[in-house]
């Protein structure tokens, strides 16, 4: 494999400045990345991943509908409408350090799947900053 090659998708991460630029076929991985380990088999793994999802669509709600537990922009972030009152509430007991049963693991998973692509987004825009950090550390 040459040196090209394996350097692909650090070059991507890096010169891609958002998720809209990757080429569809590394969206499209991301984003089966996502379900992936939103039907995870181990159940503690799966727990986590579902648990942080909340976490993360949560963070993304502005202040005032974190407050109201609404959806009051509709900008293509965080939770829908629907599920806004919920989400919320349920981000913000995950926040106390509550964890989910089992059986709500599964419910909640099935309904992060339709946020499947704001978590790929997100998962873009970690990796991205990790190899940014990395390109800028000094060689010792």
């Amino acid at each position: 494999m040459s040196n090209t090659e394996t350097n692909q998708p650090t070059n991507l991460f890096l010169t891609a400045t958002n998720f809209k630029m990757l080429p569809k076929a590394s969206r499209e991985e991301l984003v089966a990345k996502v379900i992936t380990g939103l039907n995870h088999p181990d159940p503690i793994k799966r727990r986590t991943i579902v648990q942080r999802g909340i976490l993360l669509l949560l963070a993304r709600q502005t202040d005032d509908e974190q407050q109201a537990e609404t959806t009051e922009h509709h900008n293509c972030v965080g939770f829908t409408a629907a599920d806004a009152k919920r989400l919320t509430f349920l981000g913000k007991w995950l926040q106390e350090g509550n964890h989910l049963t089992n059986a709500k693991v599964a419910d909640y998973a099935k309904r992060l799947h339709k946020y499947r692509v704001q978590l790929a987004q997100l998962a873009f825009e970690k990796e991205r900053l990790k190899l940014l950090r990395a390109a800028n550390q000094p060689n010792t």
